[in-house]
């Protein structure tokens, strides 16, 4: 089953809607969102995210660096999710930005993964 921000108010009413879905079968339905934490596809309540685009220029910038703000920005959208019941996430694994698709989002501030 996935999950859109139109499914819950906030994230104490997300838990409740999963525990919910999975408690209705043995074994539980996977119940997926589509968090990118960016732009349109950020779930309210939970951090805002840096955009794929940025992850590629920190990593073009400085390849060990943008290993590492990729790791943390994985790491926080799985925790977050994963302390609310979610399974799965369909956020990309790998955006290619050749500047014509408005959907990667431009670039933001990394300062929620750095501090």
């Amino acid at each position: 089953m996935i999950l859109f921000t139109r499914n819950y108010v906030d994230p104490d009413q997300l838990t409740k809607l999963v525990a919910g879905i999975h408690a209705e079968r043995s074994p539980p339905l996977i119940v997926a969102v589509d968090q990118e934490g960016a732009g349109y596809n950020a779930l309210s309540g939970f951090s805002r995210l840096p955009p794929a685009r940025l992850i590629g220029h920190a990593f073009d910038q400085d390849p060990k660096g943008g290993l590492e703000l990729a790791r943390r920005t994985g790491w926080l959208m799985a925790s977050e999710l994963r302390s609310h019941g979610v399974d799965i996430s369909f956020a990309p694994v790998v955006d290619l930005d050749y500047g014509v698709n408005e959907a990667i989002a431009p670039v933001l501030s990394t300062s929620v993964l750095t501090s």
